[in-house]
């Protein structure tokens, strides 16, 4: 099992400003087959409803010519299980 938390703090930046932005995951790893074969199950960008993960507004701005700002709203509660499985595993003896 492995947990991750990815975070960018407020900044200020040249021409404006950037939120905060964070990201939290959570893998599963399970090997079957004498290690042949991984089932890892990864939960991208937890959220579930409570959290605003994975949202950032970016604003730029230039005294009396120039003003956007940006809200990026990505993907959240993401959920994959990829399978692997190795062919002609050498192990050390």
């Amino acid at each position: 099992m492995q947990f991750s938390f990815n975070y960018l703090s407020d900044r200020n930046t040249a021409m404006g400003e950037d939120s905060r932005f964070y990201s939290p995951n959570l893998t599963f790893r399970k090997t079957f087959l004498e290690d042949m074969l991984a089932a890892t199950l990864q939960l991208q960008n937890i959220d579930m409803g409570l959290l605003n993960t994975n949202e950032q507004r970016i604003t730029t701005s230039w005294p009396n010519q120039l003003y956007t700002t940006t809200n990026y709203v990505y993907e959240v509660d993401m959920v994959s299980l990829p399978l692997s499985y190795t062919f002609n595993s050498t192990k050390n003896r």
